[in-house]
């Protein structure tokens, strides 16, 4: 993996933890507050640079980020288990989502298999992860709508980003 990669990975740690911040109030503020959100991108950082040595793509094992954010909305933020649930998982299926999405869609434009998609490097990998990085986020700040419970000029921007970000 190439620096681009390790840049990528970050960028989506930092993506995921705050979409859990985006739907929750937060427990803590100041130094607290940043530590365990630099802890929580640490962790995901570190779960999808290992997964992404060891194997192409995490399909079943990208669990493994729903279960850090769970994990990191327990210790920082407020609201239902139930929801902390919900949230996490709903991150795996946006992850399955935008890549698989993403990658099939290269994958016609170059007339590639998705197998050969998933497992491809250089520039092509680039592209292709901040692409689904892209799509990741949008879709993630459409559902943090959901969990949101501030006022409705808050939600209604979010949707407004959210949704032109993704087109």
């Amino acid at each position: 993996m190439d620096i681009s990669g390790y840049v990528v990975n970050l960028m989506s740690a930092a993506v995921a933890v705050g979409y859990m911040d985006q739907g929750f109030e937060r427990k803590y503020s100041g130094y607290r507050r940043r530590a365990l959100f630099t802890a929580a991108c640490v962790v995901y950082f570190v779960t999808v640079t290992f997964l992404n040595w060891l194997i192409p793509f995490e399909s079943v094992l990208g669990f493994c980020y729903g279960i850090i954010l769970i994990v990191y909305a327990f210790l920082a933020l407020d609201g239902s288990p139930q929801d902390f649930l919900v949230a996490g998982l709903l991150w795996v299926l946006i992850a399955l989502i935008s890549t698989y999405g993403v990658y099939g869609i290269m994958g016609i434009f170059t007339e590639r298999d998705l197998d050969v998609m998933l497992s491809a490097e250089g520039e092509m990998l680039l592209y292709a992860s901040m692409a689904a990085l892209a799509v990741k986020y949008s879709l993630g700040k459409v559902v943090s709508v959901f969990f949101r419970k501030q006022d409705n000029l808050r939600k209604e921007d979010n949707w407004i980003v959210a949704v032109s970000f993704l087109l």
